[in-house]
């Protein structure tokens, strides 16, 4: 999977973006699993909103989506954990494996957005990224009046 902070939006507030990818994990080639494990441990550390990312034409990008979004949760047990569910590759529509209906059930059976985009195509590529920065604000101003209630 590939991770990646996202840091400088408020402070100490971070975005985690996955790209489930089938049975593997992009950017940490030649280490152990152990030393995977330990990397992106730091990557996902507390986060605020959620971008899980899988390949329309490849069904176990999907179905890692399910694990990578309970690793996630478990770093902030207690809380919510706002998010997208983004399909791409749309582009690639006569190899499509996951249905659309079925992916936007799953989402929002988990309490995300749902957006299929084509990269490539460069077709709502934008939309998630607009969600999360949606999302984030939310929590922003949510924190701000717990804050101010204190005053």
């Amino acid at each position: 999977m590939q991770a990646a902070r996202v840091h400088g939006l408020a402070g100490d507030r971070r975005v985690l973006f996955w790209a489930c990818r089938a049975g593997r994990r992009s950017g940490l080639h030649g280490v152990s699993e152990n030393e995977k494990e330990d990397e992106l441990r730091g990557q996902w550390e507390s986060p605020n909103v959620l971008c899980l990312v899988y390949d329309v034409t490849n069904e176990q990008s999907f179905s890692n989506c399910s694990k990578w979004l309970e690793k996630a949760r478990s770093q902030v047990p207690g809380t919510s954990l706002p998010g997208v569910l983004v399909g791409n590759k749309t582009d690639l529509a006569g190899r499509r494996a996951v249905d659309a209906a079925q992916a936007h059930e799953w989402a929002l059976g988990q309490g995300l957005e749902f957006f299929e985009t084509s990269v490539k195509d460069t077709k709502n590529y934008e939309a998630p990224f607009q969600c999360l920065a949606r999302q984030f604000h939310q929590l922003y101003r949510e924190k701000v009046e717990v804050f101010h209630a204190l005053a």
